[in-house]
């Protein structure tokens, strides 16, 4: 320090001990700075900000999907693409080769059809993903006139009926509360409270409390939270993360469509108009007046004003709303569980080289662990019904989601040729037969790729082309008793030679 300057710390050393006990100078380079103020909730605007869920209700999520073209959607494309292509039933003859496999595939898929399984699961799924949950009764006969005991499954011999609750109409009544059991925490019997149609033939309107045994559900739950947020043992609707975007979304749209109405407004500029309104019938002549040039205008198809009157049309610049109205569409498209713009809004993609391939792939797979997560569990639980009831006996099965996307005329011919090139290949080193390649590719009822190879066969047929040349082989070694014996060294081979010669 130099002397005569003042100090730095007029206070002594205690001084800065004091300001930072007083909280004046803090570590001011981590995530709060009371310098800059980042991050402080008295200078910092985003620390105001909290998340706040929409609560929406039962009667706003059916207003959403019957009055919202994109909420609608958002509830029924989902749905279409899951259950469109179908699924496939796989039967296992491996343990009972008796099994006619193609036989019990036809009778399961012909048992879906007649129930009308499908269109049943695409309205149980799209009021899971609306409400936040439904579960469809299986009218299964089991000979328990109580239906809170469990189905039976082995005492199933008909399906008479498939009905489909919302969340308002069935909620849980008894829960299992066994942690030691697998299914802990959930549902074990639901209390089913219809609303009804109105009154029937015989004069009863049915509002009587059913209870009803899981085993008996099909149970589509929502969108997965924590049960006390949700309150009545279900999940969420779809419509809750959408709400707020939804609303933003329909906001632009509809403030565009007032800026499209006031586009090109025109002004006329009339001199002495203020005068003119504060005469007693200023107002009188001001509409005279414009009512003579509308006249004008109708009569000239010109409008005709005074030499010192203006008339001006204004034009509002739309310059960078398209792309503003695009990025609502990418955020309304992530929101609606990342349903492409193209299905979506049914708009052709936009930008250099852009052909919506890869977001319908991603939708593609999205669908696919929807299948699995969604659909694949109720209908496992509802075959085992079916194939008791209908006395079907498969011990292996299993169910199989068709191809999404199906291929065009090019393309299968396209496949087949790498598919023959291969088999070419195969062929060509032994490791296929002709004939394994054609039953392979051409036994069934359509055109397969996968190569079934039955290795016992194989093995049985190359046992018996064994046996054959060994059979040939010893054959050839065994003598013919039929067949004269072979001459002797340097006697001849034909008959009487020796005879003709002594008597020459």
């Amino acid at each position: 320090m130099v002397k005569g300057r003042p100090s730095i710390n007029p206070k002594g050393r205690g001084g800065l001990k004091a300001r930072i006990d007083s909280g004046a100078l803090v570590h001011a380079d981590g995530w709060r700075n009371l310098i800059s103020g980042v991050n402080v909730a008295a200078y910092d605007k985003r620390m105001a900000s909290h998340p706040v869920c929409a609560d929406v209700s039962y009667e706003d999520a059916q207003a959403i999907w019957r009055g919202d073209d994109v909420g609608g959607r958002a509830v029924e494309i989902p749905a279409e693409d899951m259950i469109r292509q179908g699924f496939d039933f796989i039967a296992d003859a491996k343990d009972d080769e008796s099994l006619d496999t193609s036989e019990i595939q036809e009778q399961v898929e012909k048992a879906w059809k007649d129930l009308g399984v499908f269109p049943i699961f695409k309205e149980a799924l799209m009021k899971r993903d609306a409400y936040g949950g439904c579960a469809v009764l299986v009218g299964a006969k089991d000979s328990q006139a109580d239906l809170t005991i469990p189905l039976k499954i082995k005492n199933v011999r008909e399906i008479s009926f498939m009905n489909v609750f919302d969340k308002t109409e069935i909620m849980p009544e008894y829960y299992y509360g066994n942690p030691r059991e697998a299914n802990y925490g959930k549902p074990a019997v639901f209390q089913i409270v219809p609303r009804g149609t109105g009154q029937t033939e015989d004069g009863v309107v049915h509002h009587e409390i059913i209870l009803i045994h899981e085993s008996r559900l099909l149970v589509f739950n929502g969108r997965q939270v924590a049960s006390q947020i949700s309150g009545d043992g279900w999940g969420d609707s779809i419509f809750v993360q959408m709400h707020d975007v939804l609303r933003d979304f329909n906001a632009s749209w509809d403030g565009t469509g007032s800026l499209v109405q006031e586009f090109g407004q025109a002004t006329i500029k009339l001199k002495g108009l203020n005068a003119l309104l504060c005469t007693a019938d200023g107002e009188t002549q001001l509409a005279s007046r414009l009512q003579a040039m509308q006249l004008a205008k109708s009569t000239l198809k010109a409008t005709v004003l005074d030499s010192e009157d203006e008339w001006l049309r204004q034009s509002d610049s739309l310059s960078g709303l398209s792309e503003i109205l695009r990025q609502y569409m990418g955020r309304m498209s992530s929101a609606c569980r990342g349903i492409p713009i193209t299905k979506l809004f049914g708009v052709a993609p936009s930008g250099l080289n852009a052909s919506g391939d890869s977001d319908i792939a991603q939708w593609d797979d999205r669908v696919k662990s929807m299948q699995v997560d969604g659909v694949l569990p109720n209908l496992e639980k509802l075959t085992r019904i079916i194939l008791s009831a209908n006395s079907i006996k498969c011990k292996e099965w299993s169910i199989v989601p068709r191809p999404l996307r199906q291929q065009t005329d090019k393309e299968k011919a396209e496949t087949r040729k790498i598919v023959a090139e291969t088999d070419a290949i195969y062929a060509g080193i032994g490791a296929l037969s002709a004939d394994e390649i054609a039953e392979s590719r051409f036994s069934g009822d359509v055109y397969s790729m996968e190569t079934v190879v039955d290795f016992e066969d194989r093995s049985a047929l190359e046992a018996e082309m064994q046996a054959e040349q060994d059979l040939l082989m010893k054959q050839a070694e065994t003598p013919n008793p039929n067949q004269a014996p072979a001459p002797a060294e340097g006697e001849s081979a034909e008959p009487g030679a020796e005879k003709a010669k002594e008597q020459k």
